[in-house]
């Protein structure tokens, strides 16, 4: 098994190939009955704004529960290129990966040459590529733009701005939290996708006319309701607190005929909802419960699901933008609640600093034409009819030749498939094409993927 949530992984090759929607359970449709299936890798692109009180140097995208192995793609069109993956585990064992973008340092002059400088306040929006240094040689406006291709689910996410270690000059360190003395992190939730996919409809024949020839009901094709989850993530708070911390956040939504990909997911692009017509949710109150004992009146989470209709007939995407903002009004002192005028209608002095933007989509569609709907193949750019899935690990045969189960195809799994050439009941695993034999068609398709990852999406 590769996954514990059977998910597949993008190609490791061209990442604005690589779609937003990077992890897929294995889902299987029948008459009668709906079946969901969620889809990780919201963090696809995202802006965050400094909103600090001083310029940073650096920012860092915590995932607990992954490797480095698991991250597929890095975001680097931004004030410090291309980030560094540190592997560690935590206190009880687990993995951690961090992916810390950083400025580099000049030792002569004892300066950071990359500063993302504090935001001009207020600040309400942000315009995209604004935060990225395309156009742009350095980014100064005061917010970033990251992005994330990831193989699994995190169990949780963190982001944090870095600064000057004021202890060890050219060192990194993160920025404190003034009102605790404990790192600082920047609340922008990652979204969860669910897709439930609804059973076939087969309409009523209709009633039969004299001396004509019977007409056979046609079943309409299932179309999935996308629904979306996101949480607010923990942040550290006085241990005195029930509550953590609060914001409001506004969603719009959109359809399209047509895929989306990770270069579309741009705050300015026109393909990222904007307008006050999709807006889907207007404002709602987030807030963390710390204590898992006292429940946030239901804060603690959003869910949205397009008003629970199935998606437009032949409409393959679907674009969320979210936009974050601190909470600016009353807390309880004694445990730091939130005590506003209403949960979805705030009043002016309750919205506080725009904190950042989340933009995320799903491609609900046939991409290899083998008449299996993407949120129910297991091989989504090599036709699979059959679906054939061996090893169980969630990647159908025909785009999964890495049969030592190490992320990567390689001249290990070239070696694994010799020793099963030409033999009269071979592995099936390495039957790629499912013809019951392993022969050159199957080290033909093996040699697409050499050297990038196996799964659904890779090696067209």
């Amino acid at each position: 098994m590769k996954s514990t949530y059977n998910t597949f992984r993008p190609s490791l090759t061209g990442h604005l190939r690589t779609l937003s929607r990077l992890a897929l359970p294995i889902l299987c449709l029948s008459a009668g009955s709906t079946h969901a299936v969620t889809y990780f890798g919201s963090l696809s692109n995202f802006d965050v704004v400094n909103n600090s009180t001083e310029p940073c140097n650096g920012f860092e995208i915590e995932l607990d529960g992954l490797t480095s192995k698991e991250i597929t793609y890095t975001f680097i069109y931004q004030s410090y290129g291309t980030p560094r993956l540190v592997d560690s585990l935590d206190a009880n064992g687990k993995p951690v990966v961090k992916i810390r973008y950083e400025s580099k340092y000049n030792p002569v002059t004892h300066t950071f040459l990359n500063t993302t400088p504090v935001a001009p306040i207020p600040t309400m929006t942000t315009a995209g590529h604004q935060c990225t240094s395309m156009p742009n040689a350095q980014n100064t406006s005061g917010c970033e733009h990251y992005g994330l291709g990831i193989i699994g689910n995190p169990t949780k996410t963190i982001y944090r701005w870095l600064v000057a270690d004021p202890v060890t000059p050219g060192n990194l360190t993160y920025q404190l939290d003034p009102a605790t003395g404990l790192p600082d992190t920047v609340s922008i939730p990652a979204p969860v996708f669910v897709v439930n996919a609804q059973p076939a409809q087969i309409p009523q024949p209709p009633a039969p006319v004299a001396g004509a020839l019977p007409v056979a009901p046609v079943a309409v094709p299932p179309q999935p309701v996308v629904q979306v989850e996101i949480e607010v993530p923990e942040a550290p708070e006085p241990i005195n607190y029930q509550y953590g911390k609060a914001m409001w956040v506004k969603v719009f939504t959109t359809e399209s005929p047509s895929p989306r990909d990770l270069k579309d997911l741009v705050t300015d692009n026109a393909k990222v909802p904007n307008d006050p017509s999709e807006i889907e949710v207007e404002w709602q109150l987030l807030q963390k419960t710390i204590d898992p004992k006292k429940l946030a009146g239901g804060r603690d989470k959003l869910e949205a699901n397009l008003a629970g209709q199935p998606m437009a007939q032949g409409n393959e995407s679907v674009t969320r933008r979210y936009e974050f903002y601190e909470y600016a009004g009353e807390f309880d002192p004694e445990n730091n609640e939130v005590l506003p005028v209403s949960d979805s209608n705030p009043v002016p002095g309750d919205i506080g600093n725009y904190i950042g933007a989340q933009m995320a989509a799903m491609n609900v569609f046939d991409a290899d034409s083998d008449t299996k709907d993407d949120v129910m193949d297991n091989c989504l750019v090599k036709p699979n009819t059959d679906q054939r899935d061996t090893d169980s690990d969630g990647f159908g045969n025909v785009c999964d030749p890495d049969l030592n189960n190490d992320f990567v195809v390689n001249n290990a799994d070239l070696n694994l498939m010799k020793l099963q050439f030409l033999k009269k009941i071979p592995n099936p695993d390495s039957d790629l094409n499912g013809d019951g034999k392993v022969n050159f068609n199957d080290l033909a398709i093996l040699k697409t993927f050499m050297g990038k990852a196996p799964g659904p999406q890779a090696a067209k």
